[in-house]
C-alpha cells in the first residue's frame, strides 16, 4: 500500500525466515493490489500478464502470479482472503495454493481480513507448490492461530499414481458461468486424473450463494478494523479499492 511506502521492517515475516533458513534466496518484493484488495492504486502500474499484456493479471498477488510465470523467480508467496492466490496462479498460468487456515504462519504479513487471511505458495507446477509448502507449514508461536500439528511430506505424494484417491465434481461448476476452453480444460484435468487412476465421482456442493453473501460483510468489517489506525488521518492517500 502507499501508505507503507516508507516502512522498513525491523525483522522478517515467518515465511520469509522458513525460506532463508532453507537456503531460498529472497530476490524482493512484488506488486499486489492496494491493501490485498480488489484493484491495484491509482498511481500505480499494475503488473502486465506475461502472457498477453491486454489480459488479466489477477488479484490480489499479481505480482506474484506474473513474476513467477515470467520465470523471474523459482516461486513467490501469495496472501488469500477470498482469492488472491487463486486468481492470479489462474490468469497467469501457474499452480497457487491457499492452504488449510493454519496451516501457515501469518505472523508479519499485514492484514486484510484477520480470520480470512491466508499465506500460500505460488509456482509453475503443484512439486515446486510442495516443496516450498513444507519449509513456510508447522506451528509458529509467534501466530497463536497457527496449529501444532505435523507437516506433511507433500512431495511423497506426487507419484503420478491415483489408485485409491477420489475426486468428487460437481459438474454445475464445469458448465454454469463457465466459459467453453475453460471447461475444457478441467474435464481434460479430470480425463488424465481417471487415467492415473483416480474414481471421479458426481456430486453435489451446497449452493455457495448464501457463502458469497456473507463474505463480503464479514470482511468488510475485518479490512475497517485493520486500518481503523491509519484511515481517519490518511484517507486522502487511499485509492478506491
Amino acid at each position: 500500500m502507499t501508505i507503507h511506502r516508507d516502512f522498513r521492517p525491523t525483522e522478517d515475516a515467518t515465511v520469509v525466515a522458513r525460506l532463508k533458513e532453507a537456503s531460498a534466496i529472497i530476490l524482493g518484493k512484488l506488486q499486489q493490489t492496494e491493501g490485498a484488495y480488489a484493484d491495484h492504486h491509482p498511481k500505480i502500474d499494475p503488473p502486465k500478464n506475461p502472457w498477453n499484456a491486454d489480459l488479466w493479471s489477477g488479484a490480489s498477488s499479481s505480482g506474484s502470479g506474473v513474476a513467477t510465470a515470467a520465470g523471474l523467480c523459482f516461486g513467490s508467496l501469495g496472501t488469500d482472503t477470498g482469492g488472491s492466490i487463486r486468481f492470479p496462479s489462474a490468469a497467469n498460468g501457474i499452480t497457487g495454493l491457499k492452504p488449510t487456515w493454519g496451516r501457515v504462519s501469518r505472523y508479519g504479513a499485514f492484514e486484510l481480513a484477520a480470520t480470512l487471511d491466508h499465506i500460500g505458495p505460488m509456482a509453475r507446477n503443484a512439486a515446486d507448490c510442495g516443496a516450498m509448502l513444507a519449509v513456510i507449514a508447522g506451528q509458529d508461536p509467534k501466530d497463536t492461530t497457527s496449529v501444532p500439528l505435523p507437516v506433511p511430506d507433500y512431495l511423497a505424494g506426487l507419484t503420478g499414481d491415483l489408485r485409491g484417491v477420489a475426486i468428487g465434481v460437481d459438474r454445475r461448476w464445469t458448465s454454469e458461468g463457465t466459459d467453453e476452453a475453460a471447461g475444457k480444460v478441467l474435464s481434460e484435468g479430470l480425463r488424465v486424473a481417471a487415467d492415473l487412476g483416480a474414481k471421479i465421482k458426481e456430486i453435489t456442493f451446497p449452493d455457495p450463494k448464501a457463502v458469497i453473501e456473507d463474505w463480503f460483510p464479514l470482511c468488510g468489517i475485518e479490512v475497517a478494523v485493520a486500518h481503523e489506525a491509519t484511515y481517519p488521518a490518511r484517507k486522502d492517500e487511499y485509492g478506491p479499492a
